[in-house]
C-alpha cells in the first residue's frame, strides 16, 4: 500500500501528549522567550529567570561553521542550564537543513542527503550569493541528520529540552523551481518523508530525553484545516499534528489573520481560536502563541540601533495609527499595546499554552529590557508589570457570544475581546 494512505488515514487519530505545563499565578509562569547565546551574561540571566521555555533560534558566530563546538551554543546553554536546572532550551532547526549556520555548513559535506531533482540535478535556495542544499526528506541518513543533529552538540540530550522545527507543515512550496523538473509522485513522497521524519523526532526524543517537537507553522491561518480546505488538499492540513508534541501559531492575530486595515479578519480568527483551543485543550499538546504590538505585517523592515539593525514587522497603511520607525517609538508601542496582544492570549491560555510577545526574532526586538543604554534594544527600559501582577487559576474555559466576543475569568483578572475591532482587547486586573 502507497504509504500516503497510510498517514492520511491517521489524521483523526492524533494521540494525547505529556506537554510542557505551567501554573497560573502570574502572566509569567507562561512566557517563551526566543534567543541567540551570543549575548552577555547579564542578559542570559534575565532570560534564566524570565522564560520557562526558550527557542535557541541563533547559534552565535563560530571559529569553525562547520564544527558544533566552536559555536557559543554549547557554553551558552550550559550557563542558562546553570542559572535556571528548570528552564527547558529547545533547538531551533530548520526542516530544510537544521540549525542556523551549523546545519547547512554539516550538510555540505554530505551530497548524498541533499534534495535533488528526477534528473539528478541539485536543487539549492539561495541566500544572498549564498547556495544552500537542503535535505531530501525520502533518504533515511538525511532523516537521521536531521533528528539526531542535537547529539552532535557536547551534552546536547542533557542540554536541550527537544526541537522547534520550522517548516513543518505538510505542503511543500516553491518546487520545482525553474529549470528543474519534478514529478508530482516525487512532490508527494516528499512530503510523506517530511511526515516521517518528524515522527522519528517524535519518537527519537520520546525514547532519550522525554523531549519535545514543536512545530510551525502548525496553527495559524492557511495551514489549520478547515473543510473548504481539506476536501482539496493532498493531504489535509492537520495532518502533521500527530508527528508532533506541540503547535505554534505564528501570526495569533497579526499577518493572515487581519484584514487590509489592521483589523482582525473575525471569521479567520473565530477558525484559528478554536485550532487553538483544539490543540491545547483536547490533545494536549503543547501550543506556542506569538503576539505582536499591533496589526504587524510583511515586510520587514531594519530599524538601526546601537547595537546594530533590528528587523521589525510593518502596520498596514491604512491602519488608524502611524507605525513607529525609531527605537523610542517601536518601545513606546509595545508597551502601549500589550494589553490588547495578552487579552488575546488569555482567552485561551491554559496549562500547555506558552505567550510570546515581542516584534520579531531577534534578542534585541523586544525579549528583555534595554536598561542602561535604550537606544541597544526595543524592549522596554523596565520589564512589563503585566507579566508579575497576580493572574490565578482560570475559573472556566473560554466564552463566546456565538459571533464576535469572547471573555474569560481568572481569579485575579478578567479578559474580553471583540474580533471586530482589536483595539477593545481588555485585561481588567482585579488584583
Amino acid at each position: 500500500m502507497y504509504l500516503l494512505r497510510s498517514v492520511t488515514a491517521l489524521v483523526c487519530v492524533v494521540q494525547a501528549t505529556t506537554a510542557f505545563e505551567h501554573g497560573f499565578n502570574t502572566v509569567g509562569d507562561m512566557m517563551q522567550g526566543w534567543i541567540n547565546f551570543n549575548l552577555p551574561d547579564d542578559i542570559l540571566e534575565f532570560y534564566a529567570k524570565t522564560y520557562p521555555v526558550v527557542v535557541a533560534s541563533g547559534l552565535g558566530p563560530a571559529k569553525n561553521a562547520s564544527d558544533p563546538a566552536s559555536y557559543p551554543l554549547y557554553s551558552g546553554a550550559k550557563k542558562l542550564r546553570a542559572m535556571n536546572p528548570n528552564i527547558k532550551i529547545l533547538l531551533y532547526e530548520n526542516i530544510d537543513w537544521g540549525p542556523i549556520d551549523l546545519g547547512p555548513a554539516m550538510l555540505a559535506k554530505y551530497p548524498e542527503m541533499w534534495l535533488r531533482d528526477d534528473n539528478g540535478k541539485p536543487i539549492f535556495i539561495k541566500q544572498g550569493a549564498t547556495e544552500i542544499p537542503r535535505l531530501d526528506w525520502r533518504i533515511q541518513s538525511a532523516r537521521d541528520f536531521f533528528v539526531k543533529m542535537v547529539t552532535q552538540i557536547q551534552d546536547g540530550l542533557e542540554l536541550f529540552d527537544g526541537i522547534f522545527v520550522d517548516g513543518a507543515e505538510p505542503r511543500i512550496e516553491g518546487l520545482p523551481p525553474p529549470g528543474y523538473t519534478m514529478s508530482q509522485k516525487s512532490l508527494d513522497d516528499l512530503i510523506v518523508g517530511k511526515m516521517i521524519l518528524l515522527q522519528q523526532a517524535k519518537d527519537f526524543f520520546a525514547e532519550s530525553n522525554g523531549g519535545e517537537v514543536i512545530g510551525n507553522p502548525t496553527l495559524e491561518w492557511g495551514v489549520i484545516g478547515y473543510p473548504s480546505r481539506e476536501a482539496t488538499q493532498f493531504l489535509p492540513q492537520t495532518a502533521h499534528w500527530q508527528h508532533l508534541t506541540g503547535t505554534y501559531d505564528e501570526m495569533f492575530g497579526a499577518f493572515a489573520t487581519q484584514q487590509p486595515n489592521g483589523q482582525w479578519n473575525s471569521s479567520q480568527m473565530n477558525i484559528t481560536i478554536n485550532a487553538i483551543l483544539n490543540s491545547s485543550f483536547h490533545l494536549n499538546l503543547s501550543t506556542s502563541i506569538r503576539g505582536y504590538p499591533g496589526p504587524c505585517n510583511i515586510p520587514l523592515v531594519p530599524v538601526e540601533s546601537s547595537s546594530g539593525a533590528i528587523v521589525v514587522p510593518q502596520w498596514p497603511k491604512e491602519w488608524n495609527d502611524t507605525m513607529p520607525t525609531t527605537i523610542e517609538g517601536l518601545r513606546d508601542a509595545g508597551e502601549r499595546l500589550l494589553e490588547q496582544s495578552l487579552a488575546l492570549f488569555l482567552i485561551v491560555a491554559n496549562k500547555n499554552t506558552w505567550y510570546n510577545y515581542a516584534w520579531f526574532y531577534q534578542p534585541t526586538s523586544g525579549w528583555y529590557p534595554c536598561g542602561d543604554d535604550p537606544n541597544s534594544c526595543i524592549g522596554p527600559t523596565t520589564w512589563y508589570e503585566e507579566f508579575s501582577k497576580p493572574l490565578g487559576n482560570p475559573l472556566g474555559p473560554p466564552q463566546s457570544d456565538g459571533g464576535y466576543i469572547w471573555t474569560r475569568a481568572f481569579e485575579h483578572a478578567n479578559a474580553s475581546i471583540d474580533l471586530r475591532d482589536r483595539r477593545l482587547g481588555k485585561v481588567n486586573w482585579l488584583a
